[in-house]
């Protein structure tokens, strides 16, 4: 008798086509959902019929006052909190009604967080903080972990712990915890919230390239106009009512945050090509540099 070519099929081919599946749907989306909350003086209304889509490859920014709803918004797309109406797909599959065991299930394997305080242990090395979510899942996770802080710059850094690391290197082990089970989306809370402006760009710049060469979406809340700058879309709560949902300029490859000034630079010399001599008697003004 010939054997089953299902029997005989290799998991990780299955694994593999599943992974596929999954990255050419919507990360992650939610439809007409409505979240109220009873504040003991009434019913509060957080999020307000919003319709929201993250692709595979987008970085989506989340603006708005505080009180708007961003954090709901964020938590129910976790699969934190359920919302009071709507629904939540993950990767075109409807999340909604799922038992806690389930829901925790989803979020280990498809959803990864990075948060404003890192979150990390202080007992463990950045190797081991990065391993902890797989310490439930099969894999060699330690490996995982190391090439992920590789790729983020932190080769040196695998055995030192949160404090004797800089905030900038403790939100780059956060990052490469929230990838370490290779998610569909990774959800960010104020990723640059307690971060300088130059170790802010330097892990916006890492969100960028992850998205592009992993496929991962990200969502980031924040307040911070910085990350707009990095992002493919920005969407503004007031509320708990989606009011503007922008592509940015970026989104299409016009614009990149570090080439700007190289780009101001070319312009300025296009205008002197007729100057044999290459003198440039313009001034900063005239060729839109910083003074």
């Amino acid at each position: 008798m010939s054997a089953d070519p299902a029997d005989s099929a290799d998991p990780a081919d299955a694994e593999d086509a599943d992974a596929a599946t999954r990255r050419s749907r919507p990360a992650v989306e939610l439809d007409g959902v409505t979240k109220e909350y009873d504040s003991g003086a009434g019913v509060v209304r957080a999020l307000d019929d919003v319709d929201f889509v993250a692709h595979p490859g987008e970085f989506i920014a989340v603006m708005g006052p505080s009180g708007s709803g961003k954090s709901t918004m964020l938590n129910v797309l976790g699969l934190l909190d359920e919302p009071t109406s709507g629904e939540v797909r993950l990767a075109g599959e409807r999340v909604s009604g799922l038992s806690d065991r389930e829901r925790t299930d989803q979020r280990r394997k498809y959803i990864g967080f990075v948060f404003q305080d890192f979150y990390l242990i202080p007992s463990l090395s950045a190797v081991e903080n990065v391993e902890m979510p797989t310490l439930f899942t099969p894999g060699d996770g330690r490996e995982r972990a190391a090439d992920l802080l590789r790729t983020l710059g932190l080769g040196d850094r695998l055995d030192h712990r949160p404090t004797e690391l800089s905030g900038g290197q403790q939100q780059r082990v956060a990052v490469a915890r929230s990838l370490v089970n290779s998610p569909q989306v990774v959800l960010a809370d104020e990723p640059t919230g307690n971060l300088d402006t130059e170790t802010s760009r330097s892990v916006l710049e890492e969100f960028t390239r992850i998205k592009d060469e992993e496929r991962v979406a990200i969502v980031a809340v924040t307040h911070d106009d910085l990350v707009t700058e990095y992002a493919d879309r920005v969407v503004n709560l007031v509320d708990g009512v989606v009011v503007d949902d922008i592509a940015t300029a970026r989104a299409s490859g016009r614009v990149d945050p570090n080439d700007q000034e190289a780009g101001d630079d070319e312009a300025g010399d296009d205008e002197s090509g007729d100057d044999e001599s290459g003198d440039d008697e313009s001034t900063p003004a005239d060729r839109g540099d910083e003074p």
